[in-house]
């Protein structure tokens, strides 16, 4: 384990720089890197190189400058995924449980697609809109992905179908995703973000309840997710110094606990 505590702590010196890509392009690896280290999935050439191909993917996702590019790997994560669930999940409802997985972030993405097409524009533009409506529905496709407590019925399936592996990666890699989506995102929705807050908070608190309920250690791990990615979104999208490294930190940690717990 001493490449994981040697990028645990290139991560914390980090936390002064304000390159938030940085950190979460140093977050994936640090996932990345742990998850083979720590479970024994090499005699697995399969699942190696489907956990290799959501690296990359999210390796291109947070380093690209093309939006259509950002787009094709946003959504291009998910087909691993799917093969991780289908092909290694344990329960009989896995089909149904990836089904989910696709049609909430699929018909979730959406938006930007039509954005993609329409604007042709890089990845800085997206904290530049000027048509609240359309920052706020990328807000939206964001947080399917994220997941928002209004947008998750697909996680608790994929996490309670998925292999213990395909859990870390969910919570450690792919729900970061789209908190670095918002993160971009954030400038362009200063008219709504009130509302916004607001929707992410109460959605937190309700699903505080929900796992009050929870008889299933993963339904559990994935709802307290939610909770977290909540509270962790408002702090980006309130916008000051001080909020914005809270959800950093917050991120890094729900991404090194999160995992554990599985």
């Amino acid at each position: 384990m001493s490449v994981y505590h040697i990028i645990t702590l290139l991560v914390f010196l980090l936390f002064q720089t304000e390159e938030f890509s940085m950190i979460i392009l140093i977050l994936i690896c640090l996932i990345f890197v742990w998850v083979f280290d720590s479970l024994f999935v090499c005699s697995f050439s399969l699942a190696s190189s489907l956990q290799l191909s959501i690296f990359l993917f999210s390796f291109c996702y947070l380093t690209s400058y093309s939006l259509l590019c950002f787009y094709i790997c946003y959504e291009g994560v998910l087909v691993p995924m799917f093969f991780l669930i289908l092909t290694f999940g344990y329960c009989s409802e896995k089909l149904h449980a990836t089904v989910y997985l696709l049609i909430y972030t699929v018909i979730g993405s959406l938006p930007l697609l039509l954005y993609v097409f329409s604007s042709f524009e890089s990845v800085p533009a997206l904290g530049n809109l000027r048509t609240p409506a359309l920052a706020t529905c990328l807000f939206i496709t964001f947080g399917a992905k994220s997941p928002l407590f209004w947008l998750h019925a697909w996680l608790p399936k994929a996490h309670t179908e998925a292999p213990l592996f395909g859990s870390i990666l969910l919570s450690g890699v792919l729900l970061k995703l789209g908190g670095y989506g918002i993160f971009l995102l954030s400038p362009s929705l200063h008219l709504c973000v009130h509302l916004l807050i607001v929707f992410c908070l109460f959605g937190s608190l309700l699903c505080c309840f929900v796992t009050l309920r929870c008889w299933d250690s993963k339904l559990l791990v994935a709802y307290s997710s939610v909770v977290h990615i909540g509270t962790l979104t408002a702090g980006l999208l309130c916008g000051s110094s001080c909020s914005v490294s809270s959800a950093m930190i917050s991120m890094v940690a729900h991404s090194l606990v999160s995992p554990v717990l599985f």
